[in-house]
């Protein structure tokens, strides 16, 4: 079974009403980088924290989507939403149809998760990165460039 490691991050800034999510994909042993992702899109929200959730576990179902069939992999979020409630501490009363397809996802892939809760904006490398990927996204469709960013996956 390959193993691999994700981080994941999303965002919703009130202000610009920009939102995104970004996911880098590692080895086991989180020394290389094999694939990362960033989506960005304008949305007019009332909720931030609903919109940032929504992003969140939309970098989640990127991260089980990046890997092959068949995989184990941590998801390392700074996000409890997502640590809790996919991982089936917490009941979901929102975004339903999100968590629907994380699970539909990570079933017929075959992919095993497990979750870790990292602090945000700590220092942690992998972590600040997803962070910047996230800005990168926004920054490049404020701009006029595309919405998603991303390298070749080479985890496939």
């Amino acid at each position: 079974m390959s193993k691999f490691v994700a981080y994941t991050d999303g965002s919703y800034d009130m202000d610009t009403h920009y939102g995104a999510s970004s996911v880098v994909i590692l080895d086991a042993s989180e020394t290389t980088p094999l694939f990362q992702r960033a989506a960005a899109r304008y949305i007019q929200s009332e909720s931030k924290a609903q919109f940032s959730q929504e992003q969140e576990l939309g970098a989640c179902i990127r991260a089980v989507r990046s890997v092959p069939v068949g995989s184990e992999l941590t998801i390392k979020t700074d996000s409890q939403y997502c640590v809790k409630v996919l991982g089936g501490e917490w009941e979901a009363h929102a975004n339903l149809g999100l968590i629907d397809t994380y699970n539909a996802d990570k079933r017929q892939r075959h992919i095993r998760v497990n979750f870790v809760k990292v602090k945000g904006h700590s220092g942690n490398k992998w972590n600040e990165l997803a962070d910047e990927l996230c800005r990168q996204a926004v920054n490049s469709l404020i701009g006029g460039g595309p919405a998603v960013l991303q390298t070749e996956n080479l985890c496939k």
